[in-house]
């Protein structure tokens, strides 16, 4: 009902879908996540777009970005709102590569695990 505040959680993949009236002041927040292991605070930047007509553009939203990202508008289209992870974290990586004797070759693929910020 209008006026009233909906919990939704996201689904495995992140994503949420909710109804709201035409019309309708909507704040979209997010609640912070802090990694997999629960230490790592994240940062978020966070976008409005209608999406009506098939095309994207910005909507005159008022935004809060950081770790509780938040955007406040008025529904009047079919919108989209897109939080972006933006935190950064400094990473110490040793690479030893090469086997059999043979040299490591640069451009090979690396892959960087650091479970306790959630990546």
């Amino acid at each position: 009902e209008s006026g009233e505040v909906d919990i939704v959680k996201t689904n495995a993949a992140g994503y949420f879908s909710t109804a709201v009236f035409l019309n309708e002041q909507v704040n979209v927040s997010i609640s912070g996540y802090n990694g997999s292991e629960g230490s790592s605070p994240h940062s978020f930047q966070v976008e409005a777009m209608s999406t009506g007509n098939s095309r994207s553009k910005g909507l005159d939203a008022s935004y809060i970005h950081g770790t509780q990202a938040s955007v406040f508008f008025l529904a009047t289209t079919t919108s989209q709102v897109i939080f972006t992870d933006t935190t950064t974290f400094n990473l110490d990586v040793t690479i030893v590569g090469g086997s059999q004797g043979n040299n490591f070759i640069s451009g090979q693929p690396v892959e960087v695990l650091a479970p306790s910020c959630g990546y």
